[in-house]
């Protein structure tokens, strides 16, 4: 979830980070967040093997699109931290976690790259008369 400014008011296109959202301080994430996070470290951690192996590029591309191990580690510290609150959480909180955690990942999707932002609803207000 991004809270910067410049890129909140653009609608998640303004990003001076060029979507690097993990390295950012304007970055927070949750519990409804963490079957993401897992998915985004096992696409970094395939990502680097892929581009370990036998891989056709010129270095300093293959540089660029390599997963840092300073990104892999954010994101395993940040999955940590998550699974560490939720170790902390009463028994009988869990399951109304979950719930909400349900809910909230229904009605939203989650992309830890380049942010999607979907087609504006239409304006279904009828027109006014003066």
């Amino acid at each position: 979830m991004c809270r910067e400014p410049s890129n909140v008011a653009a609608g998640g296109h303004a990003c001076p980070l060029r979507f690097r959202c993990l390295g950012c301080e304007h970055f927070s994430t949750d519990v409804s967040c963490l079957p993401d996070l897992r998915a985004h470290l096992a696409d970094l951690l395939r990502s680097r093997e892929r581009l370990m192996s036998a891989f056709e590029a010129e270095e300093w591309a293959r540089t660029r699109a390599m997963p840092s191990q300073e990104e892999i580690s954010r994101v395993h510290r940040l999955i940590d931290r998550v699974c560490s609150d939720l170790d902390q959480v009463p028994v009988e909180d869990c399951a109304q976690i979950e719930q909400a955690v349900t809910l909230v990942r229904r009605s939203r999707t989650v992309h830890l790259d380049i942010p999607r932002v979907g087609r504006p609803l239409p304006d279904v207000r009828p027109p006014r008369t003066h």
